[in-house]
């Protein structure tokens, strides 16, 4: 198993926790793939842990030694080098060695302490002293996942930087059904990929940093704001939306997951935690990128974007729903605050860790996507319809589970979902710039430019199945992005890329759009 990414032109320093979960076997697989991309692997490995896999299992896989207690039998604290062991500060070197440290599985417990800030213990102490992007999977019983602690020890988290790679739900080992399964290992490969792309922030900002966590040595990392927070910014409260002129060289230097056919999905269990504020604010106005040149391109400017399928119920065990990971609504969203904006990102259901920064707004309908974005279109400059939205759901849901016995077919009733794209082409204000997405598997470009016409969108981000690099669940994307310049379309296609480098482009073509309107 491995995934395709631009991380894998240049080695890279990957710290693998692995805590005391049933799943750590799973742990295995990852450090294997990572050493197979070219990546050098330490795994770090509680007590608990070594009960379920072995140490020899890691470090045959990664060759290197496996980190366990904090001190050997001497009572010396060794570490690994080029030339052999020596005696040292373990925890600590570690932590400067890593460009990214994943924990996968993550328990309930670890995570506990970690929120905590607590070292003690091999990987709890490398972690305090980490400085690196922090990539979390946790695998546990779902009563512990949605346990209010275990879910209050994430939110913390994920205030203090670290990302979370969602579990999945179903059949878990103590044959409870549920959310809690660690997530599929391409997801988590996915995670890390992203983390050494540069999207997730350092773990500390300078008001948090303490004694020797100085701004100057490390970039500000923004807390995630919660729509309970942004729902109270005013216009004024945030600001004018008005962006200074951009700079052409600028936006030269910055220089999908939509519309699949609808299929029958019947999963193990059905998750219902589905978030949707009445009313919602765009975050507030954020001073510029992390760093200079081309990432302030978006400063000053809130986007509002997209992501993921939504699941239309048939009963309460069935959804209507498609094949969206969500990756490219996600990667541009990480883009988009890497560049300066202030980000919402609406979600549908996805494994995907939240991008740093970005405020989340969670939902499962079509219904409930067009209520999240309409709520906030208004105060958006740029709008990203990057997810892959339902165009049909059941009419009259069922209050219980249908049953086969006694059925030869099963005939559903299905209306049209409100057309999300449609409505902001309608109800745009002057300024603002809407892009959509087009996935197709005949006349691309034809289906294209008349979804960019019927839709009043600026731009169309078309891709097609049947190109190999394009399908789903893919970390790389082939597109053609249909622009409307002076009444007639502009054809631009693309070669293959990561979707992270493919989110620059549209967000760059976005920029010179607003600049030019």
């Amino acid at each position: 198993m491995t995934s395709a990414s631009s991380t894998h032109s240049r080695e890279r320093h990957i710290l693998l926790g692995v805590t005391g979960s049933i799943a750590a076997f799973k742990a295995a697989q990852l450090a294997s793939d990572w050493v197979k991309q070219g990546h050098q692997v330490r795994v770090l490995m509680t007590a608990a842990a070594a009960q379920f896999v072995s140490p020899l299992t890691f470090q045959s896989l990664t060759h290197q030694s496996v980190r366990i207690a904090m001190f050997d039998d001497s009572g010396a604290s060794q570490t690994a080098t080029d030339d052999g062991m020596h005696v040292g500060i373990t925890h600590i070197d570690d932590a400067k060695w890593a460009d990214v440290f994943v924990i996968a599985p993550a328990s309930a417990d670890v995570i506990a302490r970690i929120a905590a800030g607590m070292a003690n213990d091999h990987l709890t102490a490398t972690l305090l002293a980490a400085t690196c992007p922090v990539v979390l999977a946790p695998a546990m019983n779902t009563r512990m996942y949605d346990n209010p602690v275990t879910q209050r020890n994430m939110t913390t988290c994920r205030q203090l930087g670290m990302s979370f790679v969602e579990p999945s739900s179903g059949l878990l080992a103590c044959e409870d059904v549920g959310k809690g399964r660690l997530a599929e290992l391409s997801d988590i490969e996915w995670a890390v990929d992203e983390a050494l792309e540069g999207m997730s922030a350092p773990r500390f900002d300078a008001d948090v940093a303490g004694p020797g966590r100085s701004g100057a040595a490390r970039a500000e990392a923004p807390r995630p704001t919660s729509d309970v927070e942004s729902a109270g910014a005013t216009p004024s409260d945030a600001g004018s939306s008005d962006a200074g002129p951009i700079d052409a060289a600028v936006i030269d230097a910055a220089m999908a997951d939509a519309e699949p056919s609808t299929t029958l999905v019947v999963p193990d269990s059905v998750t219902s935690d589905v978030v949707v504020p009445d009313a919602g604010a765009m975050p507030p106005l954020r001073a510029g990128g992390p760093a200079g040149g081309a990432e302030g391109l978006l400063s000053g400017v809130r986007v509002l974007i997209t992501a993921g399928p939504t699941r239309e119920p048939i009963d309460p065990v069935r959804f209507l729903s498609n094949h969206s990971s969500g990756r490219m609504g996600y990667a541009l969203a990480s883009a988009a605050h890497d560049l300066g904006a202030a980000v919402t990102l609406v979600s549908g259901p996805v494994s995907l860790p939240e991008p740093a920064g970005v405020t989340m707004v969670q939902v499962q309908t079509a219904a409930e996507m067009f209520d999240a974005v309409t709520a906030r279109f208004e105060q958006a400059d740029l709008v990203v319809m990057a997810a892959a939205v339902a165009d049909f759901a059941v009419a009259a849901q069922a209050d219980q589970k249908i049953k086969k016995r006694g059925r030869r077919a099963l005939t559903l009733q299905l209306e049209a979902t409100p057309d999300i794209l449609a409505w902001c082409g309608e109800h745009r204000h002057p300024g603002q710039v809407l892009c959509g997405f087009a996935m197709e598997t005949t006349e691309l470009v034809a289906h294209a430019t008349e979804k960019l016409a019927r839709k009043g969108a600026d731009m169309i981000v078309a891709n097609s199945l049947t190109t190999p690099g394009a399908g789903f669940g893919t970390d790389t994307n082939v597109v053609t992005i249909l622009t409307a310049t002076d009444g007639e379309p502009h054809r631009d296609d693309l070669p293959m890329m990561t979707k992270r480098e493919l989110a620059g482009q549209i967000l760059a073509r976005m920029a010179a759009l607003r600049v030019s309107a």
